[in-house]
């Protein structure tokens, strides 16, 4: 059947998120969602879809948060409980000894060891979990580095819709610098992009030939709470992949729109306060997402 593009919505949309921790405290979460294409073809799979969100629980949800060594140690403790679980129950082999000094490049080694067993059980909840603490861990290690409070919220809406993304739509993800409370496409695929081994410098995964892009458009959101880490500009990230010959190489071409550096932004956050929510996020042992709207 040929693709038809949903024609844009002429009214604004607003997006309502209710977090819960267990010190029983609420936080609502709001954007108006943008009027632009794929912001539109995002809400109408939410709308269009079954979906739950009285009592809302799902174990694709996440959240990345913690900037100093104590978020550190407790995140790789959990790590090593999951690991361990893994170890017994799916076939994994990490022994003990990789958490008693966690660094960026055990760290990719650990997210190459989760990718494998990933694409064999792709909705095993235990192996996501191990996804999810990883790049938890990834996020509070530069937080520490840097001195940053970089955190991140992942909400899927138990809606698992997907369309294929047109090779035009790849121009929409062009947004190098990600303002606080910003909401936008998420990666929602198994393994890392091209762009995120130029992030943690992973030329081991990428020799492997497991760089794995974008492909659909689904339901999934990330939401920057404190803005992005860092600004990015793709002049920086094309000069690794020459500096590394990642085109001759290995056959990736990090100048096509398919392997884009870029964002797409669909919502922009209302009465945003970054340090409030990120100190909220840390308080706490768990957050999860108790309810969701998107109102027209």
């Amino acid at each position: 059947m040929p693709y038809k593009r949903i024609s844009h919505i002429s009214i604004s949309m607003k997006l309502a998120i209710t977090l819960h921790n267990n010190l029983g405290q609420t936080k609502i979460l709001q954007w108006i969602i943008r009027d632009s294409n794929l912001a539109t073809r995002w809400a109408a799979l939410i709308k269009n879809n079954p979906r739950q969100n009285e009592h809302y629980h799902s174990e694709f949800d996440w959240y990345t948060a913690g900037h100093t060594q104590s978020h550190f140690d407790k995140i790789v403790s959990n790590m090593a409980t999951i690991c361990k679980k893994l170890n017994a129950d799916k076939g994994f082999n990490i022994p003990g000894h990789w958490f008693e000094n966690v660094t960026r490049e055990s760290l990719n080694q650990l997210h190459l060891e989760f990718h494998k067993l990933a694409e064999r059980s792709p909705d095993d909840s235990d192996v996501n979990q191990l996804n999810y603490i990883v790049h938890n861990a990834e996020s509070c290690l530069a937080n520490i580095k840097w001195g940053k409070k970089f955190s991140n919220l992942i909400v899927n809406f138990n809606v698992f819709a997907n369309m294929p993304l047109l090779p035009e739509d790849y121009l929409e993800f062009d947004t190098y610098s990600i303002e606080p409370g910003m909401l936008i496409l998420g990666y929602d695929t198994i393994g890392k992009s091209l762009f995120h081994c130029y992030n943690d410098n992973d030329i081991d995964l990428i020799k492997q030939q497991m760089i794995r892009p974008k492909l659909t458009l689904s339901p999934a959101t990330n939401c920057y709470i404190a803005g992005q880490f860092e600004e990015m500009e793709p002049g920086q990230y094309y000069k690794w992949c020459d500096d590394n010959n990642i085109l001759g190489k290995y056959g990736y071409n990090c100048r096509d729109p398919l392997h884009t550096g870029g964002y797409c932004v669909i919502g922009t956050p209302i009465n945003w306060d970054a340090d409030v929510l990120t100190e909220w996020m840390v308080s706490g042992q768990s957050i999860r997402v108790q309810h969701w709207e998107l109102q027209d």
